[in-house]
């Protein structure tokens, strides 16, 4: 079942492209006219939708939040690029800190009767 719609994809997908290749051959003009007007149609319909989907306040929120987080990217990557210097140009042994302690789980044992299990019996 499998390789019947493989083959039948690669027909399809054959076809599409002898009819390309004619279209080209003998029709240069009205295929290159037919495919600007489908792109422009396209590009038409997708800021259509993507103005009614997405109101104003949406697209100033989300390059707000696109701003920042390029910000601190910047901040992170310079800053680790500084420490990084610092660190070439001081070869002195660096002190192990202590890492902080966790918090105790709220988990707790609770005890069961484990010698008075009964004999398993198939």
């Amino acid at each position: 079942m499998r390789n019947v719609f493989k083959i039948f994809t690669y027909v399809i997908i054959a076809l599409a492209v002898i009819g390309l290749i004619s279209q080209l051959t003998t029709n240069t003009v009205g295929f290159l006219i037919s495919v600007s007007i489908t792109i422009i149609i396209a590009a038409v319909i997708f800021i259509v939708i993507r103005q009614v989907m997405m109101p104003k306040g949406q697209q100033a929120s989300e390059i707000k939040k696109y701003k920042q987080a390029v910000k601190a990217s910047k901040k992170k990557y310079q800053q680790t690029k500084i420490s990084h210097i610092k660190n070439v140009k001081d070869n002195r042994p660096t002190t192990h800190r202590k890492k902080p302690r966790r918090k105790a789980t709220h988990l707790r044992v609770i005890d069961g009767n484990k010698s008075n299990k009964k004999p398993n019996v198939h």
